[in-house]
């Protein structure tokens, strides 16, 4: 049984407008399937599994501050073109660990909630809150910019852009498209990836060197001079 005092991340994800939702039990059997998904490809990180807690709300906690990110895109990938919001919060716990979050309370749920709300106001894909002003700062602050980039982006853009993560060669993204290289090479250009990717690498540095921060496995007064050679 995990120790109360140890420091967790609870992950909360909501569909955005989705009573406006077409064919709902499709898209209900694709949510489904998404949480099936994260359970299995992040289960070594994973405290408690996804699990819908209302409506089209998703819950889980994990033990990884970093893991938070590639959790929120792997959904919002697999949902796509349906938008998705999430809350992620960082703390300790008050109760005890059950399977489900549902009978779950703490710090890492409050923050979470409230990071939750905060997106849904400033109409914003992923908010953290983790109860540090400058860790705060600094992960929304790179994420905020990450999305900026990504607002405009077209259908092929997100398309070429997982495919070219997932394979990390444009010949073989060229391949799938049945496009010529220099079509796929142009619209990820287009798209920025490259700042991209760099930004959700820093982004992901920066979660992970946090996290140690927070769960005091860093000394606070080395916080600036070892976060900067973390990016």
């Amino acid at each position: 049984m995990k120790d109360k005092s140890e420091i967790f991340v609870a992950i909360s994800g909501d569909v955005v407008a989705s009573r406006e939702i077409g064919d709902r039990e499709n898209f209900q059997q694709q949510f489904l399937k998404a949480v099936e998904e994260v359970n299995k490809n992040f289960g070594e990180d994973i405290a408690v599994p996804f699990s819908f807690t209302r409506g089209d709300e998703v819950q889980g906690l994990t033990s990884s501050l970093a893991v938070s990110l590639d959790i929120a895109m792997f959904f919002s990938k697999k949902l796509y073109p349906q938008k998705l919001r999430f809350g992620i919060g960082c703390g300790g716990l008050s109760t005890q660990i059950h399977q489900t979050t549902a009978r779950m309370d703490g710090d890492c749920f409050r923050f979470s909630r409230g990071a939750l709300e905060e997106a849904s106001k400033r109409k914003k894909c992923i908010v953290w809150k983790t109860g540090s002003e400058w860790l705060d700062t600094a992960i929304n602050t790179m994420n905020m910019l990450i999305e900026t980039i990504q607002k405009d982006w077209k259908e092929y853009y997100f398309r070429r852009f997982w495919l070219y993560q997932e394979y990390g060669n444009i010949k073989r993204v060229s391949e799938i498209e049945g496009i010529t290289k220099q079509a796929v090479a142009k619209s990820l250009a287009e798209a920025h990836y490259q700042e991209v990717l760099e930004a959700q690498k820093k982004l992901r540095n920066t979660l992970r060197f946090g996290f140690e921060v927070i769960s005091q496995k860093v000394d606070s007064r080395l916080v600036n001079e070892i976060w900067l050679k973390n990016l």
